[in-house]
């Protein structure tokens, strides 16, 4: 019996998980479909307009582009810079990860409006004058999503134990950068996808940063979201279902990248996986 009840705990506690996910969720597409909902249970009747009415508004259009292209952007530039530099840090400068590891967090202990301030006062003059453009929307972007993106990868890193993967790449003759390109970042492959998904679905739902640093000049889909909510609940309802319907898309293509990714089954010796990813390099 009482193996019985605790086979079915696990069961219990993801359906109560689900209910309180995904009860919000439904009610929030049912608002959103409803043309009357005032005294009932459930809607006396039933509409697409605030849909028809969203896709076909040049606002909305416009400001879901400009939300993946700030959130895309962040993503690539993110990891372009990210990836080398904790893999720099992991590998030649071990004195420095723990303080390495602070800096990553410190965003979490910063709050957005004090962040904003700060960007707005550092780069509204001087050399550098970007303030209230796209651009200082994307580096802030990177900052707030520098912790998700800089443990991802130095965890990865010592997944796959890259200090022994490099020195095998270098006895076989590969310098530091091909090592670093051929052999390390293949392998550390899930871990920036999954900095990736998590740095893009934060950024594409970032509203403090962006009303603050450029609010009407660049408006994304959040910022669209809240004036949307000072006018009319059934259209705010219906951009809050395409926001989640678009990072719910966006998770599956990089789920499914992740997925194809070749996985080894077993544990392979580091200087053999080195060896057959250096061979075409070697010769």
């Amino acid at each position: 019996m009482n193996k019985k009840v605790s086979g079915r705990g696990p069961a219990i506690i993801l359906t109560l998980a689900a209910l309180y996910l995904g009860v919000p969720i439904l009610a929030t597409f049912m608002f959103s479909v409803a043309g009357r909902w005032d005294s009932t249970v459930l809607p006396e009747s039933y509409t697409f307009h605030w849909y028809v009415r969203m896709i076909t508004d040049p606002l909305v259009l416009a400001a879901i582009g400009r939300s993946f292209l700030v959130s895309g952007a962040t993503v690539a530039l993110g990891l372009l810079v990210i990836t080398p530099a904790a893999f720099i840090t992991y590998q030649y400068l071990p004195a420095l990860r723990g303080a390495m590891r602070f800096l990553a967090v410190l965003p979490f202990a910063l709050p957005g409006v004090i962040l904003a301030v700060g960007l707005i006062q550092l780069y509204s003059s001087g050399p550098l004058p970007i303030a209230g453009t796209f651009w200082i929307l994307l580096f802030s972007y990177i900052i707030v999503c520098l912790p998700y993106m800089f443990n991802s990868i130095t965890n990865s890193l010592q997944a796959i134990d890259a200090r022994t993967l490099v020195e095998a790449a270098e006895s076989l003759g590969a310098n530091r950068t091909a090592a670093f390109i051929k052999v390390v970042v293949p392998n550390i492959k899930p871990g920036l996808i999954s900095a990736g998904l998590l740095t893009f679905a934060v950024s594409l739902g970032e509203f403090v940063l962006t009303n603050m640093l450029v609010g009407g000049r660049y408006q994304t889909l959040q910022l669209v979201l809240e004036k949307a909510m000072h006018v009319d609940g059934h259209l705010s309802s219906a951009i809050v279902m395409l926001y989640f319907v678009l990072v719910a898309i966006s998770s599956l293509l990089l789920i499914f990248v992740a997925q194809g990714t070749p996985r080894r089954s077993g544990k392979v010796d580091p200087g053999t996986q080195a060896g057959s990813q250096m061979t075409g390099y070697a010769q």
